[in-house]
């Protein structure tokens, strides 16, 4: 860009120095540490401080004086780069001044740094970082496990950790390590297929989010009672209990356990045979959301809905089915008593919709009459079209009149159609008739189509 336009930075060099900074000034109000891309990684075309401080000799003194833009930092590793990428590392976060930091470390999967024979400098990209331990905010270890062993001694205090993610690319054992300092810790983000609990010495006490990926069932149910403040619990992956004697490497607390303070639950692809198993295992009286992704448990689905009904403060539920009986489907609704806001995507899916004509009536209220989700305010669907226009024209109807009869306050329908049929509203009266209803809604109401190519490129078509 300065080789394209000197003219106009020779323009720039001539302004007065306060209406550069203003200008300067204005181009970073929108940038955080968290925001800040990497000058360090191997992206080409990515807007850095170092763009920054081309502009003009006044930005670059600016640039180069302003802590902010060094705070944060993502340094991709390569065998050919690293020495350099060391270098500059440590003189990049030299430049944050006493500002807390962000720093992700990672590797490409496709490199082995063991055959490679630079696995001492993987771990000279640690130890760089390690100087300004005192100052870490977050850290995200994208890297080979065996190299978690260059991390600060337990004694390190680490005041500022709030984040900390240890997310290894190989499936290798990960070194022991210890960071006792970081008492302020409150995110933990751990991919145990390659990380072994046995090997980690972390502070839980104060743990709000907990995140594990490829973990097994002991291994959670181990963590929780260390983890009295938790909040939100995402658990990707679980793994069944292949056969090892995992029970005999934890010390498993009386079940069920309950989890006074957690107000979120994820579940993404859980093994379907460990599901219950988990879900009887804990109790949580403030549960206030539960997303669900992933096939349901096979057959029985008593410990499923048992699990719901323990849940007497449920708000939000998502279902991201996989499911192809609508009669379980509606088995779990009938359990959601309390929830006001339900999503339910079944994009993957082109037969046996859960979202049929008979599931719309049991939507529909009816004075005198119990009906499904008494308390929705907020529905969200993305699916195919498995019920009829009049139907679905009817039972909108019925809840934005639900005020006189039922519970709740208010009424927001958002569906996705996902359809091969470039014209689902062939019939021109139902168009005429939901484009009013869109009216008449404000903006309660919002239809959109697309193709499941579409659906995959989140490129919707809207009414």
């Amino acid at each position: 860009m300065v080789l394209d336009y000197p003219r106009i930075f020779r323009l720039l060099e001539s302004l007065p120095i306060e209406l550069i900074a203003e200008i300067f000034r204005h181009a970073i109000t929108a940038w955080s540490p968290n925001t800040i891309p990497n000058a360090l990684a191997e992206i080409e075309h990515e807007f850095t401080a170092l763009h920054l401080g081309a502009v003009c000799r006044s930005w670059r003194a600016l640039v180069w004086h302003t802590p902010t833009l060094w705070s944060g930092v993502r340094v991709c590793a390569t065998p050919k780069q690293i020495a350099t990428q060391v270098v500059l590392l440590d003189e990049w976060l030299s430049r944050s001044g006493s500002l807390p930091l962000d720093i992700t470390l990672c590797s490409p999967d496709n490199v082995d740094w063991l055959k490679a024979g630079d696995h001492s400098k993987l771990q000279s990209l640690i130890m760089t970082t390690n100087r300004y331990a005192s100052r870490w905010r977050s850290l995200v270890l994208q890297i080979p496990g065996y190299s978690c062993g260059a991390l600060p001694k337990p004694h390190v205090q680490l005041p500022f950790l709030e984040r900390l993610r240890i997310d290894p690319m190989d499936n290798g054992p990960n070194d022991r390590f210890s960071l006792q300092g970081a008492t302020a810790l409150r995110r933990l983000d751990l991919n145990l297929r390659s990380v072994y609990l046995a090997t980690i010495d972390i502070p839980l006490s104060n743990i709000t989010h907990l995140n594990l990926d490829y973990c097994i069932l002991a291994e959670f149910l181990f963590l929780l009672p260390h983890c009295p403040l938790l909040t939100d619990i995402v658990v990707e992956n679980l793994r069944p209990d292949v056969g090892i004697s995992v029970h005999s490497l934890f010390d498993i607390p009386e079940l069920p356990l309950v989890l006074l303070s957690v107000q979120a639950l994820t579940l993404r692809n859980p093994h379907s045979l460990e599901v219950n198993s988990l879900l009887a295992s804990i109790v949580t009286p403030e549960l206030k959301e539960f997303t669900y992704d992933g096939l349901l448990p096979p057959r029985d689905l008593t410990p499923f809905c048992a699990f719901l009904s323990r849940c007497p403060t449920l708000q939000e539920f998502s279902l991201f089915d996989r499911e192809r009986s609508p009669r379980r489907i509606v088995q779990i609704l009938e359990e959601l008593k309390t929830i006001k806001t339900f999503k339910l995507d079944v994009s993957n899916r082109d037969e046996n919709l859960p979202l049929n004509d008979q599931l719309l009536n049991m939507l529909h209220p009816s004075p005198g009459a119990q009906y499904l989700l008494p308390k929705l305010e907020n529905f969200t669907f993305i699916g195919g079209l498995g019920f009829t226009w009049p139907r679905f024209i009817a039972a909108w109807k019925a809840r934005i009149n639900v005020k006189g009869f039922g519970e709740a306050e208010w009424t927001s329908w958002k569906f996705t159609i996902i359809s091969n049929d470039k014209n689902p509203l062939a019939d021109e009266s139902f168009m005429e008739e939901l484009k009013s209803l869109q009216c008449e809604a404000d903006g309660r109401l919002k239809l959109s189509f697309r193709t499941p190519a579409e659906a995959k490129m989140q490129n919707v078509i809207l009414l």
